[in-house]
């Protein structure tokens, strides 16, 4: 049990800075948030515009923001951008592990019926 409320907190915290980077002006509001936010907020902002630009979805990460922040290391890029380069590829590794890490235990450790929200 102890165990899933470790998983339950990180991920918590990962999915409250991914919701802050998709609010209209990407700032977290609560100052927890973004201690643990994996990558500055504006330059997740950024990320977000990029992609936009790049025709893919500004709300979602795999494949779409997460593409883009990997374009903020080219400093061609990084030019255009408001809060300019960006070293991408440390938040889309942080990212990727903690989703690597919530597919491992929810293999391990599925979640409760009570656990499930319903709508």
């Amino acid at each position: 049990m102890l165990a899933r409320s470790c998983l339950a907190a990180t991920l918590t915290s990962a999915c409250l800075c991914a919701a802050a980077a998709a609010r209209p002006g990407g700032e977290p509001t609560d100052p927890e948030i973004a201690q643990v936010a994996p990558a500055a907020p504006h330059h997740v902002a950024d990320a977000r515009l990029l992609a936009r630009e790049m025709g893919l979805d500004p709300n979602k990460w795999f494949g779409h923001v997460e593409k883009a922040m990997l374009r903020l290391e080219d400093p061609k890029v990084a030019r255009r951008m408001p809060h300019g380069y960006c070293r991408g590829s440390e938040p889309v590794k942080y990212v990727s592990d903690i989703q690597s890490r919530y597919d491992n235990w929810a293999s391990v450790f599925p979640l409760a019926p009570e656990d499930v929200k319903r709508d």
